[in-house]
């Protein structure tokens, strides 16, 4: 059922340069889903309350991407899961996580420059993306509502 759901959004989705906060959120909540159907107790999302609160608007899927971007590069196992945090910000939200990283994850950035290229043609906001020797964390500005 929710994969269903997920590739009808994407599908729907595909001439939409933006989508509202709370539907890009429902979607989210249809692709935890599957990550819990696939991986278990191996990859923790945590939403923060307030960012339901959020108001605004963000290209589709980029939630999505972030939280695939994590398990792509980091460790996730059912004895030492990965967490990811949603937070909200100041006009925006940041999706973080402790890095522990995989040896063998190779990285082209397609899904990292997609994002940014996205937000540059859609606004003179930036994309941040910090990175420490034990955090990554890409904060994604909202968007005037549709």
């Amino acid at each position: 059922m929710d994969l269903s759901k997920v590739y009808r959004y994407t599908l729907s989705h595909l001439d939409h340069n933006t989508v509202s906060l709370q539907e890009e959120l429902d979607f989210l909540e249809r692709y935890l889903a599957l990550l819990q159907e696939r991986f278990g107790d191996g990859i923790k999302v945590r939403i923060a309350p307030e960012v339901a609160y959020l108001n605004g608007s963000v290209p589709p899927a980029t939630l999505q991407m972030l939280i695939e971007n994590a398990i792509k590069h980091n460790e996730h196992t059912r004895e030492n899961p990965l967490e990811v945090y949603i937070t909200a910000v100041w006009n925006g939200i940041c999706v973080s996580n402790p890095k522990r990283l995989l040896q063998k994850a190779e990285s082209t950035s397609v899904g990292q420059h997609n994002i940014v290229e996205r937000y540059r043609l859609l606004t003179r906001k930036r994309v941040r993306i910090e990175e420490t020797d034990s955090n990554y964390s890409v904060t994604i500005p909202l968007l005037p509502a549709k």
